[in-house]
This record gives structure tokens, sequence and C-alpha cells, in this order.
């Protein structure tokens, strides 16, 4: 079975909380887009390794102790194990796949 969805349709901002929808999860992988408005975090956790496709914004991955900048068009690959932690600096929407373990 086949699956389409337009990820700009999805964008939409909370002040109070980080807005998530589950895209697909299937036996090896579970992906999501991921909606903060400008100045939320993710607190750091330990995760699989993680794909993200920045949609729209600016803001921050946090891979240990280091923070990657990223912006729309952006592509960012974090280890598994490694705890990573997201930081919006506007509001920042971006579309995550993470294997199961």
């Amino acid at each position: 079975m086949h699956k389409k969805i337009n990820l700009n349709e999805l964008i939409r901002f909370s002040s109070e909380e980080v807005v998530a929808d589950g895209l697909h999860e299937s036996v090896n992988f579970r992906s999501t887009i991921i909606n903060m408005s400008a100045g939320m975090k993710i607190k750091g956790h330990a995760a699989p390794e993680a794909i993200f496709y920045i949609i729209k914004g600016e803001g921050s991955i946090i891979v240990g102790e280091e923070e990657i900048p990223a912006k729309a068009g952006d592509f960012v690959v974090t280890p598994s194990a490694i705890p990573h932690a997201v930081q919006a600096d506007t509001d920042f929407s971006f579309f995550i796949v993470v294997g199961n373990q």
C-alpha cells in the first residue's frame, strides 16, 4: 500500500506546545512531522539513528555537545545512542525518520 502526504499542509504552530503528527510507522522506522514555535526546545534524549529534513524556519539540532545550525532545506543525520535535542530559533518545522531498534 502506498501513502502520499503533503507535508506543507501539516505545518501548524501552537504557542503552548510542540505539535507533532505521526505519519507512518513500520517494523523498521517511524516518521513524524514536528512543528515548534520560536523559542521552544525539545530536551535532550537518547534515540536510535534519526534523519531530519528541515521544512521551514531556523533552529539547531544538538547532538551530544555539538550544536548544528539547521534551516529550511537542510538534511541532518544523528547517530544512535548519542542524546540529541532540538531548539527553534524561528517557527521551525521538520520531518524526522527514526529507526526502530
